[in-house]
Order: C-alpha cells, then structure tokens, then sequence
C-alpha cells in the first residue's frame, strides 16, 4: 500500500509513509459538443451581422438563432475546456440514504466504495470513503523460507482486494486520493466517479445531464513560478513542446515567438530548448528577461498541459549560499505523505486512516484554497 516503510523491530512495528495527491473535480462535456457550441457561439456574431445588413439568413442559422439562450448558458457554465466545477457531495448522500449499489466493472475488475467506510460528515463540507478494487488474475503466492511457494485458492466470487482512500471537500470540489502502487490508477478513480454518478442519477430520476464526465485535475503548487522569480541565480532552463505550444505563446515578440519563427509554416516539430550557463562565465544567472518570458507566460504553458511532449524544467539557487535544485514546473503537484505506526502483516484501518486524512488535510486547505483562488 505504501511506499518508504522503516521497521522499528520485528514485532514492535512499522512506519508506513502513505502518500496523496490533491485534485480539483470537475465535471467535462463531450469534447465534440464543446467545440461545437463553440463554432455555433462565433456564427451568431455573423448572423446577428447579417440581420444587421438585412441580409437572409440560412435554415441552418436560423436554428442557431433558436438555440442561443442554451448555446450562451453552456458558455456561461463551463470553462474553456467544458468544465465546471463538481459538486458532489449529494451524490454520495444518495448512495447512502438509498442504498445504492456502487459495485462496477472497470478494466474488467470489480470496484466499489468499501461497504462502511462513507463517511459524511453533516457540520462541515467533507466526505471520506475507501475504494475497493477487485482482481481475481495474476495472483500471488503464499511463500516460507526454504519451502515451494504455494498458490492462492479464491472462491469463485473471492478476490484479492486492493485500496484507496479518498478525501472530497465540496467547499473547493477538492479530491484527497491516495496513491500507492496496487490502488486505483488517476483515470480509473475518474472513470469509476463518472459510472458512479451517471448510475445515481438513474436511480433518482433526476434531471442532471447524465453524459457529463468526472475529471480530477491536478492542483498545481505555484508558488514554486512564484520562487522562481524570485531565485538568487537561475543556472539553466529546458522547455520542450511541439509547435502549436509555440504558436499559443507566440503573440509578443518573446523567446517563443523567435524560435518558432524560424522554422517557418512547417509544422508537426517537437521544439527542445535548452539554456544554460557556461561553468567558465563570469556571469551566475540568466537574465531576468528571459526567465520573465518563462514565469509571465506559464498559465498558457500550464493550459497546454495535455501535450505528451511538454517540459519545464529550471535548474536554480535560492540563494548563493543554497544548494542547487532542479523544478520541474509542471509537476508541483500539492501532495501528503501521511506517515503512521502499525503492526507488522496488518493493513491500515479505513477508519483510522480517515480520521489522519482529515487531520492533514484541515493543515492544507488553507494553502489549496489560495492556490484555487478562493
């Protein structure tokens, strides 16, 4: 379940470091439905042009025309990705008030919210729960020193259970997950939130538009742009990128907008910059202009997140005096690590791990909540 365990003795205990990873939820829009509000949103602006000069208008736009209090509403809701902040705490009350079933099939393995473990608290905005995941392939073995291994027998409906724990705050649609190696994967804790969801609103016959998906998206720790600006001495910066990147960037006459320049109206690159200072020099930093072109234009950079290709890295000294670190800039995630002391061959009680979730987390939120905005 967890990575960095420290034995104290052989029968005394162990510190197991178990670790989390912070998202915001969101609920997305079919990407196609997205784009298509979109063009019907820049034809209105031509349509209502055309009326001006009294000239006609197509079926086709006069549709549109029909359409234009949902088609401004859906740009209203959501963001320039077709997302909207998740507000998810009721869908869990339902699960609970009307005994839902949360069992569904992913990847060919049963998961389902861990029966006792939903936890809702009713004076404040959290909701902890343990995901359950099932797989009856690839099992282990059962193994003595000096002896053959031996096969696990499961039942036809047994398996091997592997865990999750999960913290949501609906004050800021804030996810706590944890992350350990035989748990759920980033996307199958999303798809199974999606199921999950669309399976509530069938059962409550409510209005909410079923189609939508749960996305988590990472919570970005910027303070670290904001340290960046701030560094004694930058020693070497790396941006890799494919061209389109470069082309969003490219509006002022910066870094970007040179290097994409000269390549032309070629397109289909995946552009590698690397800067750094030569050991002999007399200088010890970059130019601050140039790290400017860096920190001023991130929130773009951070947008193009869904580019494989994409890397910052800054290599930097706090201070002369400090040691040199390297940032990643796309990958200060807000974290926890939650360390604690158990016997050794037990596993960590859902309840007592949910009651150190809560007690990290009200450490944090303050932090969370400024980084969201709020």
């Amino acid at each position: 379940m967890a990575e960095g365990v420290k034995k104290f003795s052989n029968d005394k205990g162990v510190n197991k470091s178990i670790n989390f990873n912070y998202f915001v939820g969101y609920l997305r829009v079919d990407p196609e439905k997205y784009k298509m509000n979109e063009r019907k949103l820049n034809a209105l602006e031509n349509i209502y042009q055309r009326i001006k000069e009294k000239k006609q208008i197509t079926p086709n736009q006069k549709s549109i025309l029909r359409d234009e209090e949902e088609i401004r509403k859906q740009k209203e809701v959501y963001d320039k990705y077709g997302r909207n902040r998740w507000l998810a705490k009721d869908i869990f009350k339902n699960v609970a008030d009307m005994d839902i079933s949360t069992s569904v099939i992913i990847d060919g393995m049963p998961i389902e919210i861990e029966p006792g473990s939903l936890q809702i608290s009713d004076d404040s905005s959290i909701v902890t729960f343990q995901l359950s995941k099932m797989r009856s392939d690839l099992l282990p073995a059962k193994k003595k020193i000096e002896q053959q291994k031996k096969d696990i027998r499961l039942a036809d409906d047994e398996y091997i259970g592997e865990f999750t724990s999960v913290l949501y705050d609906e004050n800021q649609s804030v996810f706590m997950v944890q992350s350990n190696m035989y748990g759920l994967t980033h996307s199958q804790v999303e798809e199974y939130l999606t199921l999950l969801r669309r399976r509530v609103i069938e059962e409550t016959d409510s209005d909410d538009i079923k189609e939508l998906s749960c996305e988590l998206s990472v919570i970005i720790n910027n303070c670290d742009i904001a340290n960046i600006k701030r560094s004694e001495e930058v020693k070497k910066v790396r941006f890799r990128a494919a061209d389109g990147i470069y082309d969003a960037l490219a509006a002022e006459d910066n870094m970007f907008a040179r290097v994409r320049r000269s390549i032309g109206d070629r397109s289909g690159y995946v552009i590698d910059i690397t800067v750094s200072i030569d050991k002999d020099a007399e200088i010890k930093t970059m130019d601050k202009e140039f790290m400017e072109d860096i920190a001023g234009n991130f929130d773009k950079i951070q947008d193009s997140k869904y580019d494989p290709n994409l890397l910052v890295e800054v290599t930097r000294k706090e201070t002369k005096d400090s040691g040199t670190e390297l940032i990643n800039l796309l990958r200060p995630r807000m974290t926890e690590c939650i360390t604690v002391k158990m016997k050794p061959r037990t596993s960590v009680a859902h309840e007592f791990l949910s009651a150190k979730m809560k007690e990290a987390y009200d450490k944090t939120k303050v932090k969370i909540y400024n980084i969201l905005g709020d």
